[in-house]
């Protein structure tokens, strides 16, 4: 569902990006894809980055920031299991998004 964090399964990215983030709209779960944004732990974070494009969130009582300029889709079937949802943060993650999209 929107919003909802899944571990990362994939060993190739799990260091990097323990969590994803599945931004897609639930009207389109129809698909075999989900756009998910990658989160990466706060030390991982390249200083650089504006705080509207990689907002911080708290998942599992530990700060982690997303990482909306990497979005990618993948197989819904891929998608670990759920660890928590970011739908209270829904107003940041679609701002990090639009700042993706338009640069504002």
């Amino acid at each position: 569902m929107q919003f909802d964090v899944h571990l990362n399964t994939d060993s190739a990215s799990a260091q990097r990006f323990p969590f994803l983030l599945d931004v897609q709209s639930d009207i389109l779960s129809a698909l075999p894809t989900r756009l998910v944004v990658p989160i990466t732990k706060r030390e991982r974070l390249p200083q650089s980055l504006p705080e509207r494009l990689c907002p911080e969130v708290a998942i599992q009582g530990v700060a982690h920031h997303l990482m909306s300029f990497e979005a990618a889709a993948i197989q819904a079937k891929r998608l670990g299991p759920v660890v928590c949802s970011l739908k209270e943060n829904s107003f940041e993650i679609i701002n990090s998004i639009d700042t993706v999209l338009s640069g504002v």
